[in-house]
């Protein structure tokens, strides 16, 4: 929970920084724009993220129900929507660290650096991801698909569990009426 305050914080003072580069002559404007749209959606999903974690905390919001249910699908437009994002950045960011001038003085801080920073993350992010993806995709074909894998058995398991508890509750009604 600290992490996120500070997170939050980090991405606050970028964000303004940001903004604050519209005066600025020797930045792109357009790079910047961008860049400060995706520091803005990073900061809100932050702030969504320590919300959802204090409600969580107190016990006055029990999504984990909610979540379970639907692992699957949030697992794959997460992914997929922080990937696209990652992209966006990793290019927005790039072009922003090759407009930018090297003699640009109303740019110079650290919160050009901590975009760079992340530039260089979220690209190594991205090239994981896809080699990752890659060797899978890879490993599947050449071994071909199989309808029993570890993620089939972990989705079976907890709806054995559910069919074995109403085939019990059937038996001890069925006790009681006799």
């Amino acid at each position: 929970m600290i992490g996120t305050i500070i997170s939050i914080v980090v991405l606050y003072f970028t964000y303004a920084y940001l903004k604050g580069l519209k005066t600025c002559d020797c930045a792109n404007d357009l790079y910047v724009t961008r860049l400060k749209n995706l520091e803005a959606i990073l900061l809100g999903l932050n702030v969504v993220l320590f919300c959802f974690a204090i409600l969580s905390s107190f016990r006055l919001f029990n999504a984990l129900d909610i979540i379970k249910r639907h692992i699957l699908k949030i697992a794959m437009l997460g992914g997929i929507t922080m990937l696209i994002f990652h992209i966006l950045f990793v290019y927005n960011g790039y072009e922003f660290w090759n407009t930018l001038k090297d003699n640009c003085t109303c740019a110079d801080g650290w919160e050009k650096y901590y975009i760079y920073f992340q530039t260089i993350i979220y690209f190594v992010i991205v090239l994981l991801t896809t080699v990752l993806s890659g060797v899978l995709a890879f490993r599947k074909i050449h071994i071909g698909s199989s309808d029993e894998t570890m993620l089939n058995e972990y989705i079976e398991e907890p709806k054995q569990r559910s069919s074995s508890s109403k085939k019990r509750s059937s038996r001890s009604k069925s006790s009681k009426r006799k």
